[in-house]
């Protein structure tokens, strides 16, 4: 028996081998790809994924905000949305719900003064407490802003509050609060 014939039965040993990826493969994914970004685009008409999302899931509210020349569910989402949420739920133990809140509903002013001076210190909202800090918002939001998204909060997420402040109320509310340099406590406001 030839010692050769063995081996030359045998199967060569397996070599590891990078093989490239087909280019149908890489033409698939990069049209996919670029489907996907054509399609946000598109569906967000140029806003965030976050804004496109509060605004179909706010429709009915967002069609009032827009009426009065601003928007008050993008003004929410911009400025509001990452604390309470699209939703308006906010975060449990962390930041309070807008949705059914007794200081949401109660006056019309009071979101106003809160958006505004920002709030800090414990809270009590739907019998759960809270102890955070909310900045305030007087400096990056116009009079028109705080009243749409005031109006956007008291009637979305099944909030119906009967009326909401004008840019007008807000604007005398801004001029009597200009000498408050600190955030409100829910102990102030309740007063």
């Amino acid at each position: 028996m030839n010692p050769y014939q063995a081996a030359s039965r045998e199967h060569p040993e397996p070599v590891e081998s990078s093989r490239q990826w087909p280019y149908a493969l890489w033409l698939f994914f990069g049209a996919m790809i670029g489907w996907g970004v054509t399609y946000l685009t598109l569906e967000a008409g140029g806003a965030t994924v976050l804004e496109s999302h509060a605004y179909v899931s706010a429709k009915a509210t967002t069609e009032t905000s827009v009426e009065h020349g601003v928007d008050g569910a993008r003004v929410f989402t911009r400025a509001c949305a990452a604390c309470h949420q699209a939703t308006g739920m906010g975060i449990p133990g962390v930041y309070p719900p807008l949705a059914g809140s007794e200081w949401v509903l109660a006056d019309k002013l009071l979101p106003a003064r809160i958006i505004l001076k920002g709030m800090q210190g414990p809270i009590t909202v739907q019998g759960q407490s809270f102890n955070n800090v909310m900045p305030e918002r007087e400096t990056s939001l116009d009079d028109e802003e705080v009243a749409a998204v005031v109006r956007y909060i008291r009637t979305s997420w099944g909030n119906q509050a009967a009326e909401s402040p004008t840019a007008g109320e807000i604007a005398a509310l801004r001029n009597e609060l200009k000498g408050r340099g600190s955030a409100w406590t829910a102990d102030e406001l309740k007063k």
